[in-house]
């Protein structure tokens, strides 16, 4: 056995002569000296040097992504996937009040839930007869000719434009105004209160010149309209309209929310300008 040991050792020890030649002149180019531990040793520090290498080319390159399961993913990535699903379920809750308040439009639900006014049948309302006050004013208007070439306005009070008096404004919504218009505290419009999902219409026919989201005052929408007016509707869920968009009287134009650190319930704030003022909308408009 220890002959056998002492024979492998020799072995190991036993000298090579590696050489490399021309294979035409078989001159002698160079040649090296070795022995089969140096040969063993020379393999496996290369072998090594191979893993590391690879595991290098691994970890420092994108190449580790065709790794199964390896779990580093770029921070930049995910962010900007988790961003594009936020405006993807933005667009999707919007298309989806938009479609129901189309439908609710369609059926005539505008006005259901508390607070507002709901009419199930209106064959069933019985005519009201006339006062005397009422059928003298008749009778005065159809006996003067001059009375009715005048155009019929909005009777007011108070100090108020005649072309803001002279427009029929629709409801931009049905409910419970909740907060006046006080200028002197800031507040330049009304807060009026409806049900969930409440549509915001229009009150005039115009063009929207601003629709986006702020931080103190959420959705808003803003639509001007003829003679130097402009109707601004804020804290919107949803904001069924973009700027340069014509719209109607009466359409459709957000979604009533609660949206921006300055509301504090559900509600629409709604604004009345004329020449870069504000009026009061209650003065010109039936909540």
């Amino acid at each position: 056995m220890s002959d056998d040991l002492h024979t492998s050792e020799n072995k190991m020890q036993d000298k090579y002569r590696v050489v490399v030649m021309n294979d035409e002149t078989f001159e002698e180019v160079r040649s090296y000296r070795l022995t089969r531990m140096n040969a063993y040793m020379l393999g496996t520090a290369v072998l090594f040097a191979g893993l590391i290498l690879t595991g290098l080319l691994f970890a420092l390159t994108p190449l580790k992504r065709v790794i199964p399961g390896y779990g580093d993913v770029d921070p930049r990535q995910v962010r900007s996937m988790n961003s594009e699903i936020d405006s993807l379920e933005t667009r999707l809750a919007e298309q989806i009040a938009l479609f129901e308040a189309e439908k609710r439009r369609l059926s005539g639900d505008y006005q259901s839930g508390p607070g507002v006014s709901e009419i199930d049948d209106l064959k069933a309302i019985e005519p009201v007869a006339p006062i005397k006050e009422e059928l003298e004013l008749r009778k005065k208007y159809s006996d003067n000719p001059e009375l009715k070439k005048r155009p019929v306005r909005a009777i007011l009070t108070g100090n108020h434009s005649n072309s803001v008096a002279q427009q029929y404004f629709v409801p931009p919504l049905k409910g419970y105004i909740t907060d006046s218009f006080r200028p002197e505290g800031q507040h330049f419009g009304i807060d009026v209160t409806a049900p969930r999902k409440t549509p915001v219409q229009s009150v005039l026919s115009g063009t929207v010149f601003i629709s986006e989201e702020t931080l103190e005052t959420g959705r808003v929408i803003a639509i001007q309209h003829k003679n130097n007016l402009v109707s601004v509707y804020k804290h919107n869920s949803y904001l069924l309209k973009e700027v340069g968009d014509y719209v109607k009287s009466g359409e459709a134009v957000a979604i009533i929310g609660n949206t921006g650190e300055s509301s504090d319930g559900p509600h629409l704030h709604f604004e009345l300008w004329h020449n870069n003022k504000p009026v009061d909308p209650a003065d010109y408009i039936n909540f």
